[in-house]
């Protein structure tokens, strides 16, 4: 049998004490290793977000580019076709009557200047391709300026087509779905009131069934303009 005499004791108590001492500067030093490791995550973590969110903020605004370029391209073809210019005078040379009348789908005059323009977009939807002094299909004589119902609803047609166009456009533009700002650069003259176009909404009284047409006119606006009474409430 050992016995152990107060030294022996002395260095017992100073070995358990050094190995407390270790174990606990271990589990220190591994709480320390494991919270900079966290920190390290969460730092690319964080890293990882932002750049994932600038990525969807860049293929979001490429994505809205598209969409502006899709529309502008479309506008442009109805522009190739005649159809935007031929609807444009339409909308701002015939009187209030005549302009519910197109909508309507119902017979009307046009003015002389107007009578070739109109005759091509009609020859030309009818397939007629024919040089013609008198056409049954556009006027209802030779010498008359008012339209056959046959003619009437193409010239509707065309209208209608350039009317919903640019419907869809400022649905793009109010929604943020396209390039605002491209569009506003690109249809500023429209919200001037060069194309007397919110004058034709109100003598259509069709303001609200273009909601977004009238928001994009209201929100571009001249300076000289504002505090007119909004599209379609005049």
């Amino acid at each position: 049998m050992l016995w152990f005499g107060p030294k022996d004791e002395f260095l017992l108590f100073s070995t358990n004490n050094s190995i407390v001492e270790i174990v606990y500067f271990l589990t220190q030093s591994l709480v320390v290793i494991a919270i900079v490791i966290a920190l390290l995550q969460l730092r690319s973590l964080n890293d990882q977000l932002k750049q994932n969110k600038d990525q969807m903020v860049e293929e979001h605004k490429q994505r809205r580019r598209a969409v502006s370029l899709d529309l502008l391209h479309k506008w442009n073809a109805l522009n190739n076709n005649g159809i935007n210019f031929v609807a444009r005078r339409l909308v701002k040379e015939l009187p209030v009557k005549d302009k519910k009348a197109l909508i309507e789908g119902t017979p009307f005059s046009v003015p002389d200047d107007l009578k070739g323009l109109v005759k091509s977009v009609v020859c030309r939807d009818s397939g007629c391709g024919r040089e013609c002094e008198e056409c049954k299909y556009v006027f209802e004589g030779a010498a008359e300026n008012k339209l056959t119902a046959h003619a009437s609803i193409i010239m509707r047609q065309t209208v209608v087509t350039y009317l919903n166009l640019f419907e869809n456009i400022s649905s793009a533009y109010v929604n943020n779905v396209a390039n605002k700002q491209m569009l506003k650069e690109q249809f500023a003259y429209i919200a001037s009131g060069d194309e007397n176009y919110e004058a034709m909404l109100n003598d259509f009284g069709i303001a609200h069934r273009l909601p977004c047409t009238s928001a994009f006119i209201d929100e571009n606006r001249p300076p000289t303009q504002e505090g007119l009474p909004k599209t379609g409430t005049s």
